[in-house]
């Protein structure tokens, strides 16, 4: 952590302390046993913002509660698309490759494959939005068991592989409707 990084902590940890009775359910909502964790991904976010960070944050706590984000974390990848994720292989490529030089877990996602008007023929585009945030919430499970491991520094890298995508082919209302979902 830069020192710029822990300031930006300090003073996002000091408008939650002064707001925490709006956080209630903060450590069940986020699965952690301290908020730090947690701020520290939000002052990245918003950098040299802590207001900023506080509003994400605050949206990002209503909405988890909302959706009870954090059953995600213990329910099956069938249950939360609907049928067997192997469907998804030919539409819909999105792997953790590891962690990179600077320690963040790190994602490889092929978007040349992901052809919406066909994947929504396959399966419900809103249950594959589900399916993504439940690999989000996975992927904040593995984040927190590296960090109590002392490993990696609690953030996330997603490497865009956009080649071969085309206007014509990819590019259509599901698609942005999809990605932006």
């Amino acid at each position: 952590m830069t020192n710029g990084d822990a300031d930006d902590l300090a003073r996002l940890r000091q408008l939650f302390s002064a707001e925490r009775e709006s956080f209630a359910e903060f450590t069940d909502v986020y699965c952690v046993d301290a908020a730090d964790d947690v701020l520290a991904r939000f002052a990245r976010a918003r950098r040299g913002e802590p207001h900023a960070a506080l509003q994400f944050l605050k949206e990002d706590y209503e909405w988890r509660k909302a959706e009870d984000a954090a059953a995600l974390r213990s329910t099956p990848p069938e249950t939360v698309l609907g049928q067997d994720p192997s469907v998804l292989a030919e539409y819909y490529r999105r792997r953790c490759v590891g962690l990179d030089s600077s320690g963040r877990l790190t994602f490889y996602q092929a978007y040349a494959c992901c052809v919406v008007k066909k994947l929504k023929t396959i399966v419900p585009l809103e249950n594959v939005v589900k399916y993504h945030a439940w690999e989000q919430e996975r992927a904040c499970a593995m984040l927190d068991s590296l960090k109590s491991r002392n490993r990696g520094d609690g953030a996330m890298a997603v490497i865009l592989d956009v080649a071969g995508m085309t206007i014509g082919k990819h590019i259509n209302k599901d698609f942005i409707w999809f990605v932006t979902a």
